[in-house]
């Protein structure tokens, strides 16, 4: 799936009352919120550690869990930002490119740590 296909198709749950700006500004920054405090969770009870790897290896039931509800998370944190792009009248695939195309002039540069847009 493409993400002009996944934003085409996550749309058609848009409710007439969330399709604006302002909800989906408002939901994105609530949706990165809950993947935040599931990871903060975790590291609270002892889960993450600095170096952990997810693989099969290593991960325990416990683990198994966060990686699954971040997971989750993410998804809700796609469809607001393909709800953004929508309202925007902004295709979800374009911000993409421009994001590697970006990302790869940085790097090009020795900027890939970030503020480099302008150097």
């Amino acid at each position: 799936m493409t993400f002009d296909e996944y934003q085409e198709l996550a749309m058609t749950f848009c409710t007439k009352e969330s399709n604006n700006l302002p909800y989906m500004i408002l939901g994105l920054n609530e949706e990165v919120g809950e993947l935040t405090g599931k990871l903060a969770k975790a590291v609270r009870k002892g889960l993450l550690k600095p170096d952990i790897t997810f693989d099969e290896d290593n991960v325990n039931e416990e683990l198994f869990e966060l990686m699954d509800n971040l997971t989750k998370e993410s998804g809700d944190v796609l469809w607001m930002l393909a709800g953004l792009h929508s309202v925007l009248n902004k295709r979800l695939e374009t911000t993409a490119h421009l994001n590697i195309h970006k990302l790869t002039s940085r790097k090009k540069r020795g900027v890939i740590v970030g503020e480099g847009d302008n150097r």
